[in-house]
């Protein structure tokens, strides 16, 4: 019996499909990857949402944003976690030094409407 030893145009096109294949399966795999990520970090947002929408009507009298001066600008802090949420483009030297000296202190907000209030006397 003779063994029959594949010639190389067909072992090269056998290893080109291999390799076609397994580039295939790879994508596939990241692609369903990186929906279950997306989907996981929409879920978190809509989740962190959820949270900010349930605290705007003020129930129990907490803050939920605070502004403070943050490099010169107005910093929008989250008012339970104290983490930097956006910063407002107005510079603060240009604002009156009663709003400096707040600004330092913190500026507690209630309710969005009294941010977007405020951010539109601040940029005004």
């Amino acid at each position: 019996m003779k063994i029959k030893i594949p010639s190389k145009k067909t072992f090269f096109y056998g290893a080109l499909l291999f390799a076609l294949l397994f580039c295939c399966v790879a994508q596939c795999i990241n692609l369903s990857y990186t929906n279950k990520l997306l989907h996981q970090v929409e879920q978190q947002e809509t989740n962190s949402r959820s949270v900010y929408a349930a605290d705007a009507p003020m129930l129990a009298g907490d803050a939920i944003y605070r502004l403070y001066e943050c490099g010169g600008k107005i910093g929008i802090y989250d008012a339970k976690t104290e983490v930097l949420i956006d910063i407002i483009d107005v510079l603060v030297t240009t604002l009156p030094s009663a709003d400096r000296l707040a600004l330092k202190k913190g500026i507690e907000i209630y309710a969005f409407s009294d941010l977007a209030q405020i951010i539109e006397d601040f940029s005004t």
